[in-house]
């Protein structure tokens, strides 16, 4: 679903597969579009800006995704070792507790009898839980020519873990993929996509989600396919824009990205490329959970 605020195109997905029949229910137009999409569709795109191993970041791009489903365990492991242990305190579950008043459900008779009227009826009262019980994490998949396409893998290091920890602490995690590309159509025009990749509720795939966000330039390369499936504006000398992190758009972009959700977010911007990237950010995130530290350190580029 796409909508235009102010002067960008926003659209969001509810599934890498829903994302992907986008892609392919339209054709691309114009001749550079056309022949761009041959390219990418087929695997021979290849070259540095996507990186990874070439018997498989050559591959069609519908293969290539059918192929990460199955989990991409190499890179899950290796984030795993690359990072530091990421403890999260456990949420405790709200539960309904006895508490004794001066009313209430059931009536002691022994604590009335001795004169104890303040606290002879027995009620129940919810106890509180600590901790937002819902986070969403956002991580950028968008990148400029010049960034090699494994540095992208150093964003879902950090965000794999970090969710993994949340899931086995009790959280609901939703997991967003998102990019923001300014002046990519004509008119200096520019575009936010956000695509879930696991729901609230949803049982944690890891080898497949650090594979989606993090496997060479995967994304990167759905990304273009996307742009030049998207119609015929543009911009005329074949630039698909800038890469910025959705955090540089206008209040009223990041208010369509934040869509109401009840939900602390967390978000892994252009910039996270390395393994001490990776790491400072967890950090910091892991802080904002605890409420150690304000959440505007996680979303600025």
């Amino acid at each position: 679903m796409s909508v235009w605020v102010d002067n960008t195109r926003c659209s969001y997905f509810n599934s890498l597969d829903d994302f992907w029949g986008e892609i392919k229910s339209n054709a691309p137009s114009g001749e550079l579009s056309v022949k761009e999409s041959a390219k990418l569709m087929d695997g021979s795109h290849y070259d540095s800006s996507f990186g990874g191993e070439t018997t498989t970041a050559n591959m069609p791009a519908e293969q290539l995704k059918d192929w990460l489903k199955c989990g991409w365990q190499e890179g899950y492991e290796r984030a795993q070792k690359s990072l530091k242990q990421v403890i999260i305190p456990p949420v405790q579950t709200i539960k309904r507790r006895g508490v004794w008043s001066n009313s209430g459900d059931d009536l002691s008779q022994d604590r009335l009898f001795a004169g104890q009227t303040d606290t002879c009826w027995r009620t129940t009262r919810k106890a509180q839980g600590i901790g937002p019980p819902r986070i969403r994490i956002l991580v950028s998949v968008g990148a400029n020519a010049d960034l090699e396409g494994n540095k992208l893998f150093w964003r879902a290091a950090a965000a794999m873990p970090l969710a993994d920890a949340l899931v086995m602490s009790g959280y609901h995690v939703a997991i967003d993929a998102i990019q923001h590309s300014q002046s990519t159509y004509k008119g200096s025009k520019n575009t936010v996509l956000c695509v879930r990749l696991k729901e609230y509720t949803q049982p944690l795939n890891p080898a497949y989600i650090t594979g989606v966000l993090g496997y060479a330039g995967f994304f990167r390369r759905l990304i273009f396919l996307w742009f030049h499936h998207g119609g015929s504006d543009l911009v005329a000398y074949g630039s698909l824009g800038s890469s910025r992190s959705y955090t540089q758009a206008g209040e009223k972009v990041r208010e369509w990205v934040r869509n109401g959700e009840d939900s602390l977010s967390l978000f892994v911007p252009n910039g996270v490329d390395s393994e001490k990237d990776a790491n400072e950010w967890v950090k910091n995130a892991v802080e904002t959970i605890e409420g150690k530290r304000p959440n505007t350190t996680l979303t600025e580029d």
